[in-house]
């Protein structure tokens, strides 16, 4: 897993740094498959294109109480309406707890809707 970190290009001339992102699975590798941006403001420099020239897979965009997954077709990344890194993974309900007041609030509220069935208290 990969958090924070900064992402260079092969030689070196393009560099990003997403808030988060992650590497899964055992096998090396020098990009993440997944990569999480948050947008605060309106005004912004194409991020999508930035992580595309350094072959980020999948790119989550956090916007106004919105999750938008963009996965990769070969030169451009286009909106999808689930994510394919992690498949199955519900993100309408996941969204439903990143306001929490913690980390702890978050983890805890989802965990019981997943064992619940999908369904918050």
């Amino acid at each position: 897993m990969t958090r924070s970190s900064t992402l260079k290009s092969r030689d070196r001339t393009r560099a990003a740094e997403p808030d988060e992102c992650w590497v899964f699975g055992t096998a090396p590798a020098d990009r993440p498959q997944l990569a999480v941006e948050v947008v605060w403001t309106s005004g912004r420099i194409d991020k999508l294109d930035i992580d595309r020239k350094l072959g980020v897979a999948e790119v989550w965009y956090w916007r106004r109480g919105r999750l938008q997954p963009y996965c990769l077709r070969g030169e451009r990344y286009v909106p999808v309406t689930a994510g394919e890194v992690l498949p199955g993974l519900d993100l309408e309900l996941l969204t439903r707890f990143l306001d929490q007041p913690t980390t702890s609030d978050a983890i805890r509220g989802y965990r019981q809707a997943l064992q619940m069935g999908g369904v918050p208290d």
